[in-house]
């Protein structure tokens, strides 16, 4: 990635999220507040593949799940990292510090989301 990556669609950017040979392209929220590398939705994960290991979460409102986890990668603006953990949980992809803080994050205004290397 040599140039910016710029998504109009703020807080969201486009990712390819990777387990196994299963590539997952998709918009996820860009979340500083989530510590963890990425979630996706459990719904593209139900083809009956066991997971590496389970975590437990720490949700929002202090309560805890436990969620199915697997070793992926995540593609951001043509650079791949990884390997990283890879929660399956909820209806929203979601991309944390983990994956965030490899770059330069500038949030324009609340209007777009700009990552630079």
């Amino acid at each position: 990635m040599t140039q910016p990556l710029i998504s109009p669609r703020f807080p969201y950017l486009p990712v390819e999220i990777e387990i196994r040979s299963a590539k997952h392209a998709l918009e996820a929220l860009l979340d500083t507040g989530f510590d963890g590398d990425a979630i996706l939705p459990a719904a593209p994960r139900a083809d009956g593949d066991p997971p590496d290991w389970y975590v437990t979460c720490e949700l929002a409102d202090d309560s805890q799940a436990e969620a199915p986890a697997y070793v992926g990668y995540v593609h951001v603006g043509g650079k791949e990292l990884g390997p990283m953990t890879v929660v399956t949980m909820g209806t929203e992809p979601i991309i944390g510090l983990g994956v965030i803080a490899e770059f330069t994050v500038t949030l324009e205004h609340g209007q777009r989301v700009v990552l630079e290397p």
